[in-house]
């Protein structure tokens, strides 16, 4: 098992966080959404190795609803800035 998706389920785990059975047929890259499923987070099944392609998610998935954005490789948390761009906000 690799260690991003290692850290990936053990992060989800501590927190509460649903991990998709779809999850484990993919293999694993650095970013991560996270987005509110009835008043739940869930791991979207998906990861992403281009922040381009996670804009691309959140603009066509996640209207109107919390998520959330990783780096799994830095170990941190994400934040949209601008149209194109994401940037850190903090550690996990």
């Amino acid at each position: 098992m690799s260690n991003l998706k290692t850290s990936i389920e053990n992060y989800c785990r501590a927190n509460s966080i649903n991990i998709p059975t779809g999850f484990n047929r993919r293999s694993v890259s650095r970013y991560v959404v996270i987005k509110k499923k009835e008043n739940k987070w869930q791991l979207v099944a998906k990861t992403y190795f281009n922040v381009s392609d996670v804009i691309n998610y959140i603009e066509n998935y996640c209207k109107n609803i919390e998520y959330r954005i990783f780096d799994f490789k830095k170990m941190v948390e994400l934040k949209r800035k601008g149209e194109k761009q994401i940037e850190s906000i903090c550690t996990i």
